[in-house]
């Protein structure tokens, strides 16, 4: 058997650590983390209302998921790049990768789903489907 007062030690080392590790990270890779969370925390969110209610709303069960998969996917990208070298242009520059793989990820689920969130680009997208 293990000595508590070894273990208690030990434990206490381990949290002064994981402290002093949190306390020197910049706040802006906080917030990243926290965000990527978030997302995770939606997703299982999005699951566990699947799993009680039934497959009643389908379609928004699919655009939730895959948004909050993608999110988070993409946000840990851009912070493993922001991390790999950390420069002021290429922080921007993975911030704006960030915003713009958003755009086309929310674009393509939603165009996915074939549901809009207006009107105005409903009917902008069908005339331009009619079009073609």
């Amino acid at each position: 058997m293990y000595n508590k007062t070894i273990v208690c030690v030990y434990a206490l080392d381990l949290l002064c650590s994981l402290r002093s590790a949190y306390l020197a990270t910049p706040t802006n890779l906080k917030i990243r983390h926290y965000l990527i969370f978030l997302r995770s925390f939606y997703f299982l969110e999005h699951v566990s209302y699947m799993a009680l209610v039934g497959s009643f709303s389908f379609n928004s069960f699919l655009f939730g998921v895959l948004s909050c998969i993608g999110t988070a996917f993409l946000a840990g990208l851009c912070t493993w790049i922001t991390l790999k070298k950390h420069t002021l242009l290429l922080s921007q520059r993975a911030f704006a990768d960030f915003v713009l793989s958003n755009l086309v990820l929310h674009l393509v689920i939603i165009n996915f789903l074939d549901r809009f969130p207006s009107p105005i680009l409903n009917v902008a997208f069908m005339s331009c489907k009619n079009v073609a």
